[in-house]
């Protein structure tokens, strides 16, 4: 029912989410040995640490069409999972520049064996490309002019790798994106024809047309979700990769991101998307580990505190489950178990999770306690929807690896994390959502009161505006009748019952929720609207609950949520049995 009630009472347009991308902003890297994503510093460095992937390259240079869209192939996958690694691979062996051919330390990956393919891809594409490589990972600005500048700043750097090919003539064309001193006037479309001028020029002088990687294509987007100028960054980009990918002279062109973006949907940019490969070329599977671990010295035994901590992460591309890459790999090299994630993905989380109000800090509670039902989303994200509506925001936790496929915590170094994040400030801001749930199973309502206060004092951008400003009928009382069930749902589960009723009538909403098991003291919650000021309904919420003394029995206890125009209240009283009208059977979640 979870996903029945947010399609048919909150979002009768379901959003999908995208994911973002790992982030190299020096700012926030760790230094440590699983941030280093050059393939060639790593294989020399740490060789005994390296899990072999050159197979996708292969792949990835297999098939030639004439349709742009098969040519330019997009790597959607969790922050530390290899994917800019596996760019720099692809550079590394593509790129005219080096020589792998000539290097020793190479020679007994998959791609250097005398498999066909592998033969087939060394005669025919290694090293014969020149490459434009750009990444956007630290494009995290304060506002649309900052992130512009940063943009052509990193514009200048790939200009500046192809000097070789400029005279005066053609350094003129380019302007001031020559010294990356492009503003806000250097436009979306002015950035992606330079980057266009410089593959006809290097096809020109090449005779080939030279392979494009974009890396983090998505940061410049979730760096920026909530942000005044996320539509000016929305379109800048959308038009940057429309000019870039559709209209360049390019022979393949690869594409990596934390989440997907469908820019079409919003505006007629064709920005050409596709994905041919299986996620076991991201991640590592249980044969890597185990492979890594005997490289290692490490007992085989080991595997199972592996998956353990860094383990159970699902694609919808891959058949395997599989392990996280950045965790295995830094446990390895000096047995740490805390590099689950990387530290822009965690700020981010925090600030969804502490800025945003309650209720997402709720869905993390539900999805700690297993009790995130599975269902479909879609892929495309439109990121300021993560601060507002259910769907993007659970995608957003699937994408950056805090949630599998079907919405469960995928390891222990994930539920760590997660648990310290919601755990607060210290100062009670985020409620115990297992205490309350505890505290209302026993009867003891009084204890559960506070927190029940807390998640309706500060719903977030979730809720907040819909219940005072909605001017639809009966809609805040729906959705305050959703929010209070979700809260609930913890104890529909504990009591193992179907008996959970919805009682509708005008003016008020109720839920009565019958014990089952060995639970004896029914849940029942009131809420009704009410036209006073929060002033008068303080003055009479004493004569409300005054009744409430431990001489009534819990069984004729209800919970009274009052709310108006600016406030929502909660108390106990007696129950006072709920009027005949439309009962609601709402077993399904």
């Amino acid at each position: 029912m979870f996903f029945q009630i947010i399609l048919l009472f909150l979002y009768p347009h379901s959003k999908n989410l995208i994911e973002s991308a790992r982030t190299q902003n020096s700012k926030n890297r760790s230094n440590s040995i699983g941030d280093i994503s050059d393939f060639h510093e790593f294989l020399t460095r740490n060789q005994r640490l390296y899990v072999d992937k050159t197979s996708f390259l292969k792949n990835f240079m297999q098939h030639d069409h004439e349709d742009d869209a098969h040519n330019v192939t997009v790597i959607i996958k969790p922050p530390g999972f290899g994917k800019t690694m596996l760019l720099s691979t692809v550079d590394y062996f593509l790129n005219l520049k080096n020589n792998a051919s000539k290097d020793s330390s190479i020679a007994e990956l998959n791609i250097m064996s005398t498999d066909i393919e592998a033969e087939v891809f060394r005669s025919t594409h290694m090293n014969r490309y020149p490459v434009v490589r750009i990444s956007f990972a630290s494009v995290n600005a304060s506002n649309f002019s900052e992130a512009v500048q940063k943009i052509s700043h990193l514009m200048s750097d790939v200009i500046q790798d192809f000097a070789y090919l400029l005279g005066e003539e053609q350094r003129l064309a380019f302007g001031p994106l020559l010294e990356g001193t492009g503003t806000t006037k250097s436009s979306a479309q002015e950035i992606a024809y330079s980057l266009r001028l410089l593959c006809s020029y290097i096809q020109r002088h090449h005779q080939i047309a030279p392979i494009i990687l974009i890396d983090d294509y998505d940061a410049p987007l979730y760096f920026n979700y909530a942000s005044d100028f996320y539509r000016e960054m929305f379109m800048f980009m959308g038009l940057f990769l429309h000019g870039t990918l559709h209209e360049s002279q390019m022979s393949k062109a690869l594409v990596t991101g934390v989440t997907m973006v469908d820019f079409s949907k919003r505006y007629q940019y064709k920005v050409p998307f596709t994905s041919r490969y299986t996620g076991d070329d991201f991640g590592f599977t249980k044969e890597e580990v185990v492979t890594l671990l005997h490289r290692n010295g490490k007992d085989a035994g080991a595997y199972n505190i592996l998956e353990e901590n860094f383990g159970g992460y699902t694609f919808n591309d891959s058949y395997s489950t599989m392990l996280h890459p950045r965790g295995v790999v830094t446990y390895l090299a000096t047995g740490a178990m805390d590099e689950i994630t990387d530290v822009a993905s965690k700020d981010l989380l925090k600030d969804l999770l502490k800025k945003r109000g309650l209720f997402p800090v709720l869905l993390v509670q539900h999805l700690l306690a297993g009790q995130i039902p599975s269902g479909h989303l879609e892929d495309d994200l439109n990121h300021p929807e993560i601060k507002e509506d259910i769907c993007p925001f659970l995608l957003y936790l699937q994408k950056f690896g805090f949630a599998t496929q079907d919405f469960k915590v995928p390891n222990l170094g994930v539920r760590r994390l997660l648990t310290e994040v919601v755990k607060g400030d210290g100062e009670g801001n985020i409620p115990d959502y297992f205490t309350m749930t505890d505290s209302l199973v026993r009867g003891d309502f009084e204890s559960a009161l506070p927190a029940l206060k807390s998640y309706l004092d500060n719903p977030g951008d979730f809720f907040k505006q819909a219940f005072w400003s909605d001017p639809v009928e009966d809609k805040p009382k729906t959705l305050l009748s959703f929010y209070i069930g979700e809260i609930l749902y913890g104890v529909e589960l504990r009591y193992d019952t179907t008996a959970k009723f919805v009682h509708h009538k005008q003016g008020l909403d109720s839920i009565e929720m019958l014990p089952g098991g060995n639970y004896g003291v029914p849940i029942r919650v009131r809420m009704v609207e009410t036209a006073s000021p929060e002033g008068g309904w303080t003055k009479m919420k004493g004569k409300v609950a005054k009744l409430m003394t431990s001489a009534v029995p819990k069984n004729e206890t209800e919970i009274l949520v009052r709310y108006g125009k600016s406030f929502v209240d909660v108390c106990l009283r007696r129950f006072q049995g709920f009027a005949d009208g439309n009962n609601q059977n709402s077993k399904d979640r």
